[in-house]
């Protein structure tokens, strides 16, 4: 069986695909997602599980192991057999090969595997590999009891796909392709892309700065290179920072 996470990250990749390449297929499979989700418990669960455990940041290691024993102490009163099904229905969505993570099947053995002596020793290697990921900063908010995790939905991302962009270009580049696809992974994914081309950015207006001895050319150079030193990763405004820092890639070079 193959672990829910990686199943949800592939599902929501083909959503951005289809409608950057004006499929179908993507869009009915995330359909069909989303009614089982509303429909089946245990699935829904999962999601919830997965959305904790991978979105939220602690800062000590003993309140991140409880956190992780509290999120799977909920599958631990349902039937496994049961949990297994469900899965199926949602991995019967999916035709191919589903990429896998080290974090999903993490998660995946906390859930599945019975606790037994000759389980322990893979239960704490998991449990070791999600406790390192709650304690690594995701620039996120904190955990909180004021948190309303609220189900995903196909509005969303449709309007992060679609509407936020498709509007203002009316045809794609393989960049901006690139940028919208990079909208759905991971948020670390995210945010190591971000800071890559800011970097990216600085390196060339500082060569810029080298080559040009025009006075009015080297103040706009620097007034540049000084906003792009504020600017930090925010996962509200990725795709439109995104964007912003391609465009200007394009303009200095």
């Amino acid at each position: 069986m193959r672990n829910f996470g990686s199943i949800r990250t592939h599902i929501n990749r083909k959503l951005s695909d289809a409608y950057i390449n004006e499929s179908a297929e993507g869009k009915d499979m995330f359909k069909k997602y989303i009614k089982l989700l509303k429909e089946d418990t245990n699935l829904k669960n999962l999601f919830f599980l997965h959305k904790n455990l991978e979105d939220t940041t602690l800062s000590t290691e003993t309140a991140a192991r409880e956190f992780i024993r509290e999120n799977i102490s909920f599958f631990k009163q349902e039937d496994n057999e049961s949990l297994v099904t469900s899965v199926n229905k949602v991995d019967s969505l999916v035709d191919g090969d589903v990429d896998s993570t080290v974090l999903h099947d993490a998660i995946h053995t906390l859930v599945f595997t019975e606790r037994t002596l000759e389980t322990l020793t893979v239960i704490h290697e998991a449990m070791d590999v999600v406790t390192k990921h709650i304690l690594t900063e995701k620039n996120k908010s904190q955990l909180t009891t004021d948190n309303d995790y609220k189900p995903v939905n196909s509005d969303k991302l449709i309007e992060i796909a679609v509407d936020k962009y498709n509007k203002r270009y009316s045809e794609l580049s393989e960049t901006e392709r690139n940028i919208i696809r990079l909208s759905l992974l991971d948020n670390e994914v995210k945010e190591t892309s971000f800071d890559d081309l800011v970097k990216e950015n600085l390196n060339t207006i500082d060569s810029k700065l080298i080559e040009y001895d025009e006075m009015d050319v080297r103040e706009k150079l620097k007034q540049t290179k000084e906003k792009l030193n504020t600017m930090k990763y925010n996962e509200e405004s990725f795709v439109d920072d995104m964007f912003k820092l391609s465009a200007l890639k394009e303009s200095v070079l």
